[in-house]
């Protein structure tokens, strides 16, 4: 994890503080909750953070490491570490085995070297390590850290990193939490994240082309256009020839966290339902929205909004 410091010139008692002008300032990582899987813990500020229900994932700015976390509430710690011993199919064509000793960390959480394996010929493609707390009446918390194999040595190192700085919530706190969340966002307005991705994409066209099926191929355009100024407008066109099909939604948008911690970029119409798009963040700088990504053009672009003044 990487901490931040701010470095300030000491000063005496009663003689004012003074911060030169190189001093570079640097966000110190706190602990935030994370709606996803209802747990305080301190994420790396400079990974690329994606979530659904009970699912919390993190991607290290480099690309060399994932970050997966859940709620196991249909098993037992043995049944799941006898499963994880024998291999447990992941899907596409691979599967997952521990490798070595079980690595007990407290009386309820214990921890795993792994290897993930192609089913065809049983080779090794990635490394993981993974821990099992069972500490909550909620099931049992899973934190696993992947990577290339060459990276196998620093995957627990990372992994404790993390698990050493999440706080389980009792359920009481955990419905308070949630309830003093949902208060903020109505009173205070977006929190933190919300207003990063608000940043990030206001003033923008979020543009996505495709081309599928037929000679010539038919052409799809997915176009929002959100002006910092509220206003927001999706457009879909696609088909081809004579036979193009056209949707449009228009109204004031924002971008809102849901419940499951999935970061929604909503459009709010005055005559219909409110339309909304899980958005995320690519590792290209861009932006995906529903797990496909769109380019950011900025205003005053050629393909930047047209609607926004």
């Amino acid at each position: 994890m990487l901490n931040g410091c701010q470095n300030a010139n000491q000063t005496k008692a009663g003689v004012e503080n003074k911060v030169s002008a190189n001093t570079v300032v640097q966000k110190v990582p706190t602990k935030q909750f994370i709606k996803s899987i209802g747990v305080m813990a301190i994420p790396p500020l400079d990974h690329v953070k994606a979530a659904s229900k009970n699912v919390f994932r993190m991607y290290s700015p480099d690309g060399l490491y994932e970050y997966f976390c859940t709620w196991e509430t249909q098993e037992t710690p043995d049944r799941m570490k006898r499963a994880f011993i024998a291999g447990t199919d992941i899907g596409n064509g691979m599967f997952n085995r521990v490798m070595g000793e079980t690595i007990p960390i407290n009386a309820t959480a214990e921890s795993f070297n792994y290897g993930v394996y192609l089913f065809e010929n049983a080779q090794q493609i990635l490394s993981g390590f993974e821990i099992h707390d069972w500490s909550s009446s909620r099931g049992i918390l899973v934190i696993t850290v992947m990577s290339t194999i060459e990276n196998a040595g620093t995957l627990k190192e990372k992994a404790m990193q993390f698990y050493e700085n999440v706080e389980i919530l009792s359920e009481e706190k955990l419905a308070e939490t949630r309830a003093r969340i949902k208060q903020e966002r109505e009173t205070i307005g977006r929190n933190e994240e919300e207003q990063m991705y608000y940043s990030k994409v206001a003033d923008h066209t979020l543009l996505n082309i495709q081309l599928y099926g037929g000679n010539p191929p038919k052409r799809s355009e997915q176009r929002f256009e959100l002006c910092n100024g509220g206003t927001g407008v999706y457009q879909l066109k696609s088909g081809g020839g004579q036979n193009v099909s056209d949707e449009t939604v228009t109204g004031n948008w924002d971008i809102v966290e849901d419940d499951d911690g999935v970061m929604l970029l909503v459009i709010k119409s005055n005559t219909t339902a409110d339309d909304k798009w899980a958005i995320g963040l690519h590792k290209s700088g861009n932006v995906t929205i529903g797990g496909v990504e769109f380019i950011l053009h900025a205003k005053g672009s050629p393909e930047g909004p047209g609607t926004c003044e």
